[in-house]
């Protein structure tokens, strides 16, 4: 599942939030890693600095300051957005807590085939004649953070997908805000998208994969279900949520992912 949300807040809040803790900690071992098309024109490889995401959620990009210039001389500028992929409940118990490396392996490499389909949505709105005209430019910056707990602490293979509020239509062009409702249009398409690629992963590991056609989701076979149960007091919050308030289907389960999260 893909949970995407509008970033809110001060450009340095959110970058301490995402590069030095989230939750009550944050693991040595929970990598982070610029990705897009954005990042090799910028020149952005490997670990995401916390100061210059800082900079880029603030619109900053090189000599240029995107964002709106108010009368009273003030720079609004939309930081960017959260794309959260999040493994199944085995596949966390099966990386995390029995160590399998092949397992959080084949978590980042579907998580990059996600990113490269919502990178193809990436559109630039601009004036032409007095007309607002959108663009698909394919072209985008996201900073990807991999974490390995909830906030209940249970074990939680995840990934925050950072996409920054800038795109431009080639390899030196000026950048323009980021048109993101037709990514949010093919979140459920970038999600499956996402375990087609982890099942396959998983599969190529050596793991025996158990899949519903109907609903596009699968499970390990051989993971018991009362561990699956033992580490997944996020999953029954929601779903005690869901059922309190007499909530059914995907998107009501949206709205009990949200309901209960706790608070930063």
């Amino acid at each position: 599942m893909i949970q995407p949300q509008r970033l809110h807040g001060k450009p340095a809040n959110i970058a301490r939030y995402y590069t030095v803790g989230d939750y009550y900690t944050k693991g040595g071992n929970e990598p982070s890693e610029w990705g897009g098309k954005l990042a090799a024109d910028l020149g952005l490889f490997g670990a995401v600095d916390p100061k210059l995401l800082r900079d880029l959620l603030a619109g900053k990009v090189g000599d240029q300051q995107l964002g709106r210039h108010r009368a009273d001389g003030e720079i609004q500028h939309h930081p960017g957005w959260d794309f959260a992929v999040n493994a199944p409940k085995p596949v966390s118990v099966m990386g995390l807590v029995a160590g399998d490396e092949r397992v959080l392996a084949a978590h980042e490499g579907a998580v990059t085939a996600a990113i490269s389909y919502l990178e193809e949505q990436a559109q630039l709105r601009r004036r032409d004649k007095g007309k607002i005209v959108h663009e698909t430019t394919g072209r985008i910056l996201v900073a990807r953070f991999t974490e390995h707990g909830s906030r209940e602490l249970d074990p939680h293979l995840h990934t925050h997908l950072v996409v920054l509020n800038m795109t431009n239509r080639e390899n030196g062009d000026p950048m323009a805000s980021l048109e993101s409702r037709v990514m949010y249009g093919e979140q459920r398409v970038a999600g499956q998208i996402y375990r087609n690629a982890l099942a396959f992963g998983l599969r190529e590991a050596g793991y025996e994969i158990d899949a519903d056609p109907r609903s596009g989701l699968f499970e390990i076979r051989g993971v018991p279900k009362d561990l699956i149960d033992q580490f997944s007091q996020r999953a029954e919050a929601i779903e005690d949520h869901a059922r309190e308030h007499g909530l059914v289907g995907q998107k009501a389960q949206r709205a009990s992912f949200y309901a209960t999260r706790k608070r930063r």
